[in-house]
């Protein structure tokens, strides 16, 4: 499977990426992405932490993380309005 993300800077030089792809889709449109320290779901931009990761031990989400949630739900949210799509032109098909 091809690398599919974007780039960050790292703090400590040079480029870091970030995958947000790694999904699994159904005919429905939803999909599953699995990321190394947590996964957006769906339905929102909620984090499942690592339990080895500083965000389990209270600390702040890094700004790469952020940013990787976000997309991930932005290409949750887009699945999801192909889906409804395909439903609408299916319901128009049946009149």
């Amino acid at each position: 499977m091809e690398w599919c993300g974007f780039e960050e800077d790292d703090p400590e030089g040079g480029p870091l990426k970030v995958d947000t792809m790694g999904k699994d889709r159904t005919h429905k449109g939803t999909q599953k992405t699995r990321m190394d320290q947590y996964t957006a779901q769906s339905s929102g931009a909620s984090l499942q932490k690592d339990p080895t990761s500083p965000l389990e031990k209270g600390a702040e989400p890094t700004r790469v993380q952020i940013l990787a949630a976000i997309e991930s739900s932005r290409h949750a949210m887009q699945t999801q309005i192909a889906a409804i799509a395909v439903d609408v032109n299916l319901l128009r098909a049946d009149l």
